[in-house]
């Protein structure tokens, strides 16, 4: 089965139609800051389509359909966007913000981790 493709975003990466069709970026388990691994992110933003809630007779179902989304420049020069976990919402939305006021946040390298069960985001 081939994956849908909607579009590329200004970078050249890949922007799936499903949303499933995301690879989950790579972030690991660290024990320190300075473990982290060091991305060149592109861009950050979303995918995907409004969230969809639906109503039955006993519950209301909420099915999301937009993810956040980075567009990483890989070590071999290669570009593609990574669906990044649902915790990170928050700071992708306040990159977005952040261009919104007139700012360009990216390019830049960016490390991320999990330390002690927490997402660890800092701009390097």
């Amino acid at each position: 089965m081939t994956k849908d493709i909607v579009r590329r975003n200004q970078a050249g990466a890949i922007i799936y139609d499903n949303i499933n069709d995301f690879e989950y970026l790579n972030i690991p388990m660290i024990l320190k800051e300075e473990d982290a691994p060091v991305y060149e992110v592109l861009s950050v933003g979303t995918a995907g389509k409004d969230d969809v809630a639906a109503v039955s007779m006993d519950r209301i179902t909420m099915s999301r359909t937009v993810i956040q989304v980075a567009t990483i420049k890989n070590s071999d020069g290669s570009v593609k966007a990574y669906r990044l976990p649902i915790e990170l919402e928050k700071w992708v939305q306040h990159c977005m913000n952040a261009v919104l006021e007139g700012y360009k946040p990216f390019p830049r390298k960016v490390a991320f981790g999990i330390i002690n069960n927490k997402y660890y985001v800092e701009f390097k």
